[in-house]
């Protein structure tokens, strides 16, 4: 087993640091985008549901859902942002856990 020195532990330190701003940089900028209706910029684009265009982001340590539901009525659709830091992940599969505005999409 590696034993820390305490002279190591500066540098843990910082790279949990840096790693962490990171993080939390991304995060805003693209929570930012993602409620502004545009596609986030520093995550990957995980998954897309067949239910209107929803689209799931996975970035450092968060994800982004970007909910857009077909209503009954063409170019109506029930849009909204959702997301989550470090923990607390959604499945695929889960509705919605935030209320949906109405869009109409023309």
């Amino acid at each position: 087993m590696i034993k820390l020195r305490f002279r190591h532990m500066p540098l843990i330190l910082t790279v949990a640091l840096v790693f962490f701003s990171l993080s939390l940089t991304s995060y805003s900028v693209d929570l930012s985008l993602a409620k502004q209706y545009k596609k986030p910029v520093f995550s990957l684009h995980y998954m897309s549901i067949n239910d209107g265009g929803s689209s799931y982001y996975i970035g450092l340590g968060y994800q982004i859902i970007m909910w857009r539901k077909m209503t009954g009525t063409l170019s109506v659709y029930k849009m909204g942002t959702e997301s989550y830091y470090l923990w607390g992940f959604k499945s695929c599969m889960e509705d919605p856990g935030i209320p949906l505005e109405v869009r109409y999409d023309g």
